[in-house]
């Protein structure tokens, strides 16, 4: 600006050198803020990019990732940062008043985040605060943040990403291959061996077509002037291939986990109802329930077929335990009478006191005589439990 000499008193010179500051500073914060500018529009402008990249598949799986996981990646970053946050309030409380890097908010975030980076400030805190307190609240912060939430923010994206990536479909091209195809396109047109995809749409549109018609490469000749049969079955294969990916349904890893327990729910539900059913339709066979099958008649034809077959169960238990008995005892008094010569007289007295006492009767109440047949026998021996018992 060249030099300048100011005149006057000592007031007028202060008053005009603080005026020439004050223009100083304005101008530096005009240039800082330019500065602000010019970064946001050189970061605009591979943003601007990452619209650009939706236009081929392969290229377009990262940003579609981000697209379906940005609500789950919100609610992580509120859950993160409240974490975050609360170790560093930790942090100042335990160590601000020795260790420069806890000296305030601001310097204790900054550790933190250092320390999640992997940058360990183990031996500062642990001058200051001792090896007990410094190591819990080193550990707690290592494994909060770093093993267990930042894994966790790593599955969600991983699950957008599978999502994403089951939906690109598998006749999708590669950046190079397409653009090998789009050289080669270019060099046939130049040479007038095929036509142009715009040129087929507009031949295409006037044409009204039915909705159940057969279209083959030679009709699809006939229906475009001037297109070949080479560029008719590559134009035909490819709408199949990509009417076989819109209709191919794709979940991500916690849709399937959603739609497992979804069906198990309902396979439930459906053995409970059928057993209701089956319920009733024995109840309505054996008279106990007549009418049509409501909630009410199966439930109690149900609850009275389990108390039938809960007594029944007590009875053949009863029953068991008897004959158990019965068996145990005609044992015994086999191997006496074997070993000691009892006779015919003694064996009957000895049954007539286990019938008097019980045992030596029959286990089946309220039949005269039963007959039981051993399988395991040549023929049928069969042996009866009268009031009066014998030998076989």
């Amino acid at each position: 600006f060249g030099q300048r000499t100011l005149t006057g008193t000592e007031e007028h010179k202060a008053e005009a050198l603080k005026a020439l500051l004050d223009h100083v500073e304005m101008s530096l914060r005009h240039q800082l803020t330019v500065a602000y500018i010019r970064s946001i529009c050189l970061f605009l402008v591979p943003m601007r990019m990452f619209k650009a990249f939706s236009a081929q598949a392969r290229l377009s799986i990262l940003t579609r990732t981000f697209t379906v996981c940005a609500n789950d990646v919100f609610h992580f970053l509120l859950i993160f940062f409240t974490l975050f946050m609360s170790w560093a309030v930790c942090g100042i409380v335990l160590f601000g008043n020795s260790i420069e890097q806890f000296a305030d908010f601001e310097r204790a975030m900054n550790t933190c985040l250092r320390v999640v980076l992997g940058e360990i400030v183990w031996y500062e805190v642990r001058e200051e605060a001792g090896p007990i307190v410094a190591a819990l609240w080193l550990w707690t912060f290592c494994f909060v943040n770093s093993l267990v939430v930042l894994n966790m923010l790593l599955a969600i994206i991983m699950d957008a990403y599978t999502e994403v990536k089951s939906s690109v479909g598998s006749h999708s091209e590669t950046l190079l291959e397409q653009a090998y195809e789009t050289f080669t396109r270019w060099r046939a047109r130049r040479a007038g061996q095929r036509l142009s995809v715009k040129e087929v749409l507009y031949a295409l549109e006037d044409k009204q077509l039915p909705g159940d018609v057969k279209i083959t490469p030679a009709s699809f000749c006939d229906l475009v002037t001037g297109l070949g049969k080479e560029q008719a079955e590559e134009v035909l294969i490819g709408a199949l291939q990509d009417a076989d990916d819109l209709e191919r349904t794709t979940h991500s890893v916690s849709a399937v986990i959603k739609m497992v327990g979804a069906v198990d729910t309902r396979v439930k539900a459906m053995n409970r109802n059928l057993t209701l059913l089956i319920g009733h339709s024995v109840a309505s066979a054996t008279g106990k329930v007549k009418g049509p099958a409501t909630l009410e008649t199966i439930l109690g034809a149900v609850a009275a077929l389990t108390d039938s077959f809960r007594d029944h169960q007590e009875e053949t238990a009863q029953r068991l335990l008897k004959m158990e008995e019965f068996a145990r005892m005609v044992s015994d008094d086999t191997r006496a009478r074997s070993s000691g010569g009892v006779g015919q007289r003694d064996f009957m007295h000895s049954r007539s006191k286990m019938s008097r006492s019980g045992l030596g009767g029959s286990p089946f109440d309220g039949e005269e005589q039963s007959t039981i047949k051993f399988k395991s026998s040549p023929g049928p021996v069969s042996t009866c439990f009268p009031t009066k018992c014998y030998d076989s």
